[in-house]
């Protein structure tokens, strides 16, 4: 299992330097993380980039496989485009991905997979501030799971505390289990990641619907309480069937900070978490109907 912790100027897209720098922050960091790039045709050079995105366009693609016992008996490809807003193209910037099993050897994707999702290219609404100082990033990749968070905070908004990018792949009887951000948010004035609820999505031999299944047993019996308030809870998958999901938990307590860590046992078995900020969309506590939800990614073999 490698695990990495970085910070960039996530998302930056006002200069080609500042563009290149987190772009290549990532990349490096991707494969530290024990993913291996594929050989395929076409994929961006990074060193090459001598000019921000035009609003609405995409870079070359970036190829990325699973590096694990099964890579061999089943692929697992993760497909990252870089790409400039619809809106403030000349300040941000950030990822569309898609996630599949097979390529054609010249970056196309073939078979069951995704399709393309991005974060925050939405036609209406307006681009969030970006934050002016580093943002941290968040990856890791064990046997059978990669999870990414990019740029905690890198849009610097009062509707934005979680990641510009979020995902987590894991191989499953069922098929991928692909956890991600959704579509972008549109409140009419302001499209942030923060805003998002996050999505679970199966991939098999066609890729299941997307679902908001991010869900909890409020105050069960696998909740960590104190005073009565709900503090960390494991989440569950509502589909193929209703169960605990390791890959993420919520947690309500205020004294967690992003980057903090902190076990969570379910079922006798203990695991470790990564907090990645608020905001996310997500209800209060149900019981204090306090302090808004973050997210943390496990952080932890499966």
């Amino acid at each position: 299992m490698n695990k990495v912790t970085w910070g960039a100027l996530n998302a930056k897209n006002d200069t080609a330097a500042n563009l290149k720098a987190w772009i290549q922050a990532l990349h490096d960091n991707l494969i530290a993380a024990g993913l291996v790039q594929t050989s395929d045709t076409g994929q961006l050079n990074i060193s090459g980039i001598s000019a921000v995105i035009s609003s609405g366009s995409y870079l070359s693609p970036l190829l990325y496989r699973f590096d694990d016992t099964l890579a061999g008996t089943s692929p697992v490809i993760i497909k990252i485009r870089p790409y400039g807003g619809l809106y403030g193209a000349t300040s941000f910037a950030n990822i569309a991905i898609s996630i599949g099993m097979a390529t054609d050897g010249a970056g196309v994707l073939t078979g069951a997979n995704t399709g393309e999702f991005n974060f925050y290219n939405s036609s209406g609404g307006n681009a969030a501030t970006l934050a002016t100082v580093d943002t941290q990033s968040y990856a890791m990749h064990s046997e059978g799971r990669f999870a990414l968070c990019l740029g905690v905070g890198a849009y610097a908004s009062a509707y934005n505390g979680f990641c510009m990018a979020f995902l987590d792949v894991a191989r499953t009887p069922a098929g991928l289990a692909i956890a991600r951000n959704p579509a972008a948010y549109n409140s009419g004035s302001v499209v942030a990641p923060a805003v998002m609820r996050i999505q679970k999505g199966y991939l098999h031999s066609v890729m299941a619907a997307w679902h908001q299944d991010l869900s909890y047993w409020a105050g069960g019996s696998d909740a960590a309480t104190s005073g009565g308030a709900v503090q960390m809870q494991r989440t569950y998958r509502l589909t193929p069937s209703i169960q605990p999901d390791p890959a993420l938990a919520l947690y309500w307590a205020p004294n967690v900070t992003t980057g903090d860590q902190f076990a969570l046992s379910v079922d006798g078995v203990t695991r470790n978490y990564i907090a990645l900020g608020g905001e996310t969309g997500l209800i209060a506590d149900p019981i204090t109907n306090a302090n808004p939800p973050g997210i943390a990614l496990l952080w932890d073999d499966l």
